[in-house]
């Protein structure tokens, strides 16, 4: 028991003790020799103490300490760890699938329906607008993926706008002259399976492609997921969490390897924000490095806790947790 409970718990004794005795005391006296009055009274002294005690009672559950124990630090630690693979990874329906979807528009200057053996796979593009005005391109796609322990489906509404050297606005992506798109995203509610976690989310984004002449674009934006993670895992069991993630992308190179992922090589952080079944809360700031292979090394402080670091590995084309380094 905190120190607020305990003392909460000793007014209430104290209280119910002393009001009882009052009232019993005072019933005597007013209704001395009047049989009936008096066990009214006394009645009524005894609901009182009743009354009195729910009340405290429920205001000593109301103040239940929203302190992160020390004993759960190093889990929670790793609960964030996790998370941010998962918001991040590919196969696991995260920032990764936006990544390369960014990277076919820089391309291509679309996102297409892709059709294999006569059915139309993910992406399934379910609307598509262009205002000649604003030279917004909306597009809404369905995307499923099920890959490496995920299974995620999810509609995902995409905002861009091209726009050439000079800054220009561009109708359309024109090869050799657009050398920048600014792109929104939005992921509605979900749910994403892994084997580490699943979660029942939605995401936004927004971010800026630039320098896309040079064959080496840059990406600069903001990521956010929020909903709730059941985690599988040795050291979090099979524990839940209502959350939010915000992740931020600082000069980050966007890279498409030989196996068709879009991860990123650079810098960025990210703040895990989440509240535990217990009725504590966490926090977990993060320094994060994209190693420009598919993997990212996490030294995450246990900003809610004492402050620790503790650094990690993940693997941002799964969407994997993948070991803690110290």
């Amino acid at each position: 028991m905190n120190t607020i409970s305990s003392k909460l718990f000793k007014l209430w004794h104290f209280c119910c003790l002393y009001s009882t005795k009052k009232l019993y005391l005072f019933s005597q006296q007013q209704f001395k020799g009047d049989k009936t009055m008096n066990k009214v009274a006394t009645g009524t002294a005894k609901i009182f103490a009743l009354a009195l005690s729910l009340m405290v009672g429920a205001l000593m559950i109301g103040c239940k300490s929203a302190t992160e124990p020390a004993s759960s630090q190093a889990y929670d630690s790793e609960a964030a760890a996790d998370m941010n693979a998962s918001a991040l990874g590919t196969d696991a329906g995260g920032a990764g699938v936006n990544f390369g979807d960014s990277h076919t528009l820089l391309q291509t200057g679309d996102i297409a329906s892709i059709v294999e053996g006569g059915k139309i796979n993910s992406p399934q593009t379910k609307t598509k607008s262009f205002d000649p005005i604003t030279k917004e391109h909306t597009l809404v796609i369905t995307r499923n993926g099920n890959k490496n322990g995920f299974d995620f489906t999810a509609d995902i509404t995409y905002k861009y706008t091209f726009y050439d050297a000079a800054g220009v606005k561009m109708d359309s992506l024109k090869k050799g002259i657009t050398d920048k798109i600014d792109i929104s995203v939005t992921k509605s509610r979900s749910v994403s399976k892994g084997d580490r976690l699943d979660a029942t989310d939605a995401a936004s984004g927004t971010w800026t492609i630039t320098a896309i002449l040079t064959g080496s674009p840059i990406l600069n934006g903001g990521y956010n997921r929020d909903g709730s993670i059941v985690f599988h895992t040795v050291a979090n069991g099979d524990r839940t969490m209502t959350f939010s993630l915000a992740v931020n992308f600082v000069n980050d190179t966007l890279v498409k390897d030989a196996d068709g992922y879009t991860h990123l090589k650079g810098p960025a952080n990210s703040d895990f924000k989440a509240t535990t079944p217990k009725g504590y809360n966490i926090e977990r700031k993060s320094d994060i490095t994209f190693n420009g292979d598919g993997t990212a090394t996490l030294v995450v402080t246990r900003t809610s806790g004492d402050g620790t670091t503790e650094t990690f590995t993940i693997d941002v084309k799964a969407g994997k947790f993948l070991r803690k380094i110290r």
